[in-house]
């Protein structure tokens, strides 16, 4: 048995269509090695933990950590999340307003032509 079966995870090397990574942001908490797997966790307010990438340098998540005024420890290794303690998690509650205000800042930065209408904006 694959050791995300065993566990309850869905594995995804890459996500082939956007709405299926959303639907499982219901879970209780999200494992990702991708920039993108934390940032949408942290937008959906869902609890995850960092995996340690494949073939990558650490400096664009400590840069996206900084910026939403999370601390960001080293990574979890991949093998390593069988027996993690969720209890030791960060809670996204603990930075959640760093995030909205992330959030404020780029809606209002964002340039003009490329908003969403009005009506078709969210909150």
């Amino acid at each position: 048995m694959a050791l995300g079966d065993a566990i309850g995870l869905h594995w995804w090397k890459a996500v082939p269509n956007f709405g299926d990574a959303i639907s499982a942001m219901v879970a209780a908490h999200v494992f990702a090695s991708s920039l993108h797997g934390l940032i949408v966790s942290d937008a959906y307010g869902v609890p995850k933990t960092w995996v340690t990438p494949t073939g990558q340098d650490h400096l664009k998540h400590h840069d996206y950590a900084a910026g939403v005024g999370r601390s960001l420890i080293a990574p979890v290794a991949l093998g390593d999340i069988a027996g993690f303690d969720l209890a030791t998690a960060q809670a996204p509650q603990a930075y959640a307003q760093e995030v909205a205000r992330a959030r404020a800042a780029l809606k209002t930065t964002f340039p003009a032509p490329w908003r969403a209408a009005p009506h078709m904006a969210s909150a």
